[in-house]
Formats: C-alpha cells, structure tokens, sequence
C-alpha cells in the first residue's frame, strides 16, 4: 500500500491473519507492504482491520497493490523449508 506517510503505530503486526510487515519510504513515497493468511474468511477480516488500523492512525492510501507469489517462489519456499529442517 502506498500512503502519504509511514505509520508509527506498529499495530498492523498484532491484526489477525496478518503474517509480516515491511515499511520502506524510497522515491516513489512511503510503502506499507503487508503479507495475509492464504484463507480466504481471514484474509479478508485481515485487510480490512489493516485498512481500517492506518485510517484511525489517519494516514492516507496513495495506492493499494494485490502480489501473488509465483511458483517459483512458492517452490523454493517449500523446498528452503524442508532443507532446513532435514539440518
């Protein structure tokens, strides 16, 4: 999500369905990229209280981006995981 500043709070972390969150702010503005549960029920409870948690904080969306991890990602992730688990 692109907004018109980072937020401060650090309460996206806490929201259910909500895996990871990464902040950056480089030329094309302040970035919010947030990684939810695959579940369809959760993910959308998760981006919504995501939405609504950087509205009360009274931040901006500039813009709202989906990724999908392809399958080569998908693959390495599964065999990174199970390599490091066999060690």
């Amino acid at each position: 999500m692109r907004l018109d500043k980072l937020p401060v709070n650090g309460n996206i972390e806490s929201i259910p369905g909500v895996i990871e969150v990464s902040l950056t702010d480089d030329e094309d503005g302040p970035t919010c990229t947030v990684r939810i549960e695959p579940e369809p029920d959760l993910r959308s409870a998760a981006l919504y209280s995501v939405v609504e948690a950087l509205k009360n904080e009274g931040l901006q969306l500039r813009a709202i981006n989906q990724q999908q991890a392809s399958l080569e990602n998908v693959f390495l992730q599964i065999t990174s995981n199970t390599m490091e688990k066999k060690e």
